[in-house]
């Protein structure tokens, strides 16, 4: 009997813990299938099943060859992208920008072929079924290991790549568009997050006719028990759980919380980041020690258990980039799947979802008077708990780790 071939899953993130990529990997061997994860070298934790090839592709000495190459190609490339989009770039123009810009893409792109270069030596040492590219960086090899083997991929779009930075490189950004478009286009399938405007952002912005190629799809690293519900109480609490930092206004959510009785309403964060020092000073600072609660970091696999002892889940975001404005975010949906209501921004994506399913409240700005506002509007108990309800119901019927695994098995076995 011929063995079966692998899953090959393929990512340039440099964090095995990833939500997505636990979820993943939980998803096929849940249905004993063979998978080989292949990344840059990083903190990996994953069961012994999974067969891990990992890189620190700086080391190897092509790269010596490759930059004055990739340096001219950049070069040339540069100046004729800025010749033809002069109209948009002139604007912030400058010499000591255009050369950063020119050194900035070439590191870039030198570590993009090196990266790839290791992936596709695993496709060819693998020979795998099917290939996930979680993250728009790890497509190209995909895309040339298809070209020779008609092996077929699946591109998981999770964040929009070029605009993940509050400010980049002007070619290194249009770099960035190109890669994922291309990914885009050869990819079997684009899982997207749990949005039909996220599908129609990506197929406007890249050209993509095909609606049947996107597969919404939330990751979910374990089963998550089916939240039981709970009648609201003084004080509520409302939980955030993620990065402590600058993009997320948590400075912002504090002086909001403060103009509350901690006996109606109390704030909860959990998470770390460069501002966590910062928080940590500003709540002993102002003596707000009723108010807001410090909790410890946990594994991506158990965050979704543990906020639902809490009544509302907080997505905070600046939106200082279009990412941050068009992005579901993960930990939106393991609020869903906790139970309980969400709080997030009145945007195109994550705040028409949350209104359509009418299980939380939105924010216009994330200012102190805009999130006192909303607040107030969930210190009504009779509407908290309606919120919950109506989330306990999208849980049991979509957000949640079976649901979303079928979702994913099924997908991959139509792909491949």
């Amino acid at each position: 009997m011929q063995e079966a071939k692998p899953i090959l899953i393929c990512t340039n993130i440099p964090d095995g813990n990833s939500p997505m990529i636990l979820s993943y990997i939980n998803y096929l061997l849940s249905d004993k299938k063979k998978v080989v994860f292949s990344s840059k070298i990083s903190n990996l934790n994953f069961p012994k099943e999974v067969k891990v090839s990992t890189t620190n592709y700086l080391k190897y000495k092509y790269h010596l060859i490759l930059y004055p190459i990739i340096t001219l190609l950049i070069i040339f490339v540069v100046v004729i992208s800025y010749a033809r989009n002069w109209a948009a770039a002139k604007k912030n123009f400058s010499i000591t920008k255009f050369t950063k810009d020119i050194l900035a893409s070439t590191k870039y792109y030198v570590n993009h072929l090196a990266i790839n270069v290791f992936h596709f030596y695993q496709m060819v040492k693998n020979r795998p079924q099917y290939i996930v590219c979680i993250c728009a960086g790890s497509t190209a090899a995909a895309r040339w290991y298809g070209s020779i083997t008609n092996t077929r991929f699946a591109y998981s779009l999770y964040e929009i790549y070029p605009n993940q930075l509050v400010t980049d490189y002007y070619f290194r950004r249009r770099l960035k568009a190109n890669i994922e478009m291309k990914g885009c286009k050869a990819a079997s399938t684009i899982f997207i997050p749990y949005s039909d405007q996220f599908i129609r952002l990506i197929r406007l912005r890249y050209g993509i006719k095909d609606i049947d190629k996107f597969t919404k799809l939330v990751s979910l690293p374990k089963e998550v028990d089916i939240p039981v519900f709970k009648e609201s109480s003084f004080p509520i609490k409302f939980y955030y759980h993620g990065s402590f930092d600058n993009q997320r206004g948590l400075d912002i959510m504090i002086d909001a919380i403060r103009n509350f009785s901690p006996n109606k309403a109390v704030l909860y964060l959990r998470g770390f980041g460069p501002l966590d020092q910062f928080l940590k000073e500003k709540v002993s600072k102002d003596q707000l020690g009723n108010h807001v609660t410090f909790l410890p970091p946990l594994p991506p696999d158990q965050l979704a258990a543990s906020a639902c002892e809490y009544d509302v889940g907080l997505s905070l975001v600046k939106g200082l980039t279009p990412n941050n404005r068009f992005l579901i975010g993960f930990k939106a949906l393991d609020y869903i799947c906790a139970g309980i209501a969400s709080f997030v921004p009145n945007n195109y994506v994550l705040g028409t979802m949350v209104k359509s399913r009418n299980i939380g409240v939105s924010y216009d700005k994330l200012d102190v008077k805009d999130l006192s506002i909303s607040i107030s509007k969930l210190l009504n108990l009779n509407l908290l708990d309606d919120y919950k309800k109506k989330s306990i119901v999208f849980a049991k019927s979509e957000i949640n780790f079976l649901e979303q695994r079928n979702t994913f098995l099924n997908r991959l076995t139509k792909s491949s």
